[in-house]
């Protein structure tokens, strides 16, 4: 099932790849949102790519984080699109932005696209069908506690001061925090196997709608920071990514 809607996002990721390859090393015209968060020129223009492909061949809805055809909640069928997750990684000149494309139904991510223009590293993935990273199919991590094993924790300066305590439990239980720029970098990660988790309070519903069904069909789980199931037929923020096998272990530090 969506085979056509997975080759068509497979396609559509390598367009959107040249025009983050293009803006990479040039002036990204950045602007800020009123969240103050930045959007680049490149941003916009893989939204608007996404927007006029996929309006040609499919009639689902579009949530995209920078322009959308529809809202939440509205169809049980949507496309939700991160054109660039890792805008600031993009901007700072640090190749872990990807292109972000999933398919939602009735609030289930049922199949999803994440492509990595600077390594041509294509992540994919529909419900049912297992995972796949240019062809090879994806296992997360066997590691069964955190000791020992890499975990992605949230990239943002401010925030990393707030949970100072909760990072310095996490080095106590003998894990490997990573600091590292994009939501949907650090979950791929963990659904190739070379990280055991990543948590995070910032990552939105249009960060993880991709990574979500690749992170599961590798074996891995996604929840929301309080371990409860993600909805993706509404916006969210946070969650917790792991190879199904410590997520409790994350849960319960995040609690303490």
């Amino acid at each position: 099932m969506y085979e056509a809607e997975l080759e068509f996002a497979k396609k559509l990721a390598r367009k959107a790849g040249k025009i983050m390859l293009e803006y990479f090393s040039i002036d990204k015209q950045i602007k800020y949102k009123d969240d103050a968060s930045p959007v680049t020129i490149a941003d916009e223009k893989v939204n608007r790519l996404v927007i006029e492909e996929l309006t040609k061949k499919f009639s689902y809805g579009i949530i995209g984080e920078e322009e959308s055809t529809t809202q939440y909640g509205k169809q049980d069928t949507v496309w939700i699109c991160d054109p660039i997750d890792g805008t600031k990684a993009f901007i700072y000149g640090l190749p872990t932005a990807m292109f972000s494309l999933g398919l939602v139904h009735k609030g289930k991510s049922v199949m999803g696209v994440a492509y990595d223009p600077f390594l041509d590293r294509m992540f994919y993935a529909s419900r049912g069908n297992g995972s796949y990273c240019n062809g090879l199919k994806l296992k997360v991590s066997d590691g069964s506690n955190l000791k020992g094993h890499n975990v992605g924790i949230i990239s943002d300066a401010k925030e990393l001061i707030k949970v100072k305590d909760t990072i310095e439990k996490l080095a106590r239980k003998g894990a490997n925090a990573v600091y590292v720029e994009g939501a949907v970098y650090k979950s791929c990660l963990v659904a190739e196997g070379k990280f055991v988790g990543y948590f995070s309070d910032l990552p939105k519903t249009h960060d993880l709608a991709a990574v979500s069904v690749i992170l599961e069909e590798a074996g891995g789980k996604i929840t929301a920071p309080d371990g409860s199931p993600l909805d993706f037929s509404k916006y969210f923020e946070g969650a917790v990514v792991s190879n199904g096998k410590v997520h409790n272990e994350l849960l319960e530090l995040l609690e303490t």
